[in-house]
């Protein structure tokens, strides 16, 4: 009997009772609330696949007929064809030399033509599905205007890339300044701007750093998103219902608020950090 794997696939699909032309009546709005969870199974064939991480280490083709599910502990991506639900095949990336992946990738993102960004803490990279490293992303390589390289920023955090403008987007955090930024910048030359979101310095509320070197450590209950959506970059947060919304096109940044029904639009402090 072949071996199956069970995959949670999200998102769910959510279904909510009742008529939105009603007149809202006081109570419990959750009451007639139901939704239905989708099961997919895969056969993996000869293959073995780690389900440690489940499928927060995966992403899928724009076409959505594949996913692809990285392993960061033994560097290892699983190609999966979602039409024939099975492995299709896997690819052993390597931990040492020229072509070597980040120590324990964080995320993994398929861009154009079956090449994968895969995010590490101090440094990244562009790969092929043929194991090769097609492009280095190292912290000291980038140069965005008014950073010195002195500066603590998290370059690399919640990095995301627009293949198709050749760009690099993350959310680099200041320690010494405790400011959020957005960072763009070019995929081939490494070099770009800041663009400063003032709004969201109220989130470092939320956050303890352990610092040792160039190195740190945290915990965050309020943590900053990067989304990317054709040519808009959404930037938001678990802390407050506002986000920035960044046009690389027209290079304009635009912060919207709103205001929630149900919870707070922000989250208070609990403690002062004083």
């Amino acid at each position: 009997m072949k071996r199956l794997v069970v995959f949670l696939l999200l998102p769910l699909i959510l279904a909510c009772g009742g008529n939105s032309s009603e007149k809202i009546k006081p109570g419990n709005r959750l009451e007639k609330f139901t939704f239905k969870v989708d099961t997919v199974v895969v056969d993996p064939g000869d293959h073995l696949i780690n389900l440690q991480f489940a499928l927060l280490k995966a992403d899928f083709s724009e076409d959505r007929k594949y996913l692809y599910h990285l392993h960061p502990s033994d560097q290892v991506l699983s190609v999966i064809d979602l039409d024939e639900l099975k492995i299709e095949r896997q690819i052993q990336y390597e931990s040492e030399g020229p072509n070597a992946m980040p120590d324990f990738a964080i995320s993994i993102q398929h861009l154009e033509s079956d090449y994968f960004l895969f995010l590490g803490m101090q440094n990244s990279g562009i790969f092929n599905l043929k194991a090769e490293k097609v492009k280095a992303i190292n912290r000291d390589s980038i140069r965005l205007e008014g950073v010195t390289t002195e500066q603590d920023y998290s370059y690399f955090y919640q990095l995301k890339a627009n293949p198709k403008h050749k760009l690099l987007f993350s959310v680099p955090y200041d320690i010494e300044s405790s400011q959020y930024s957005l960072a763009v910048f070019d995929i081939d030359s490494l070099t770009g701007k800041i663009v400063e979101l003032s709004e969201f310095g109220f989130l470092s509320q939320f956050e303890l750093i352990f610092r040792e070197g160039r190195s740190y450590s945290s915990a965050n209950t309020a943590s900053v998103l990067l989304s990317t959506f054709k040519d808009q970059v959404l930037v938001h947060s678990q802390g407050t219902s506002s986000i920035y919304r960044y046009d690389h096109l027209k290079d304009s940044l635009e912060f919207k608020t709103y205001n929630h029904q149900l919870v707070p639009n922000q989250k208070t402090a609990p403690i002062s950090r004083n």
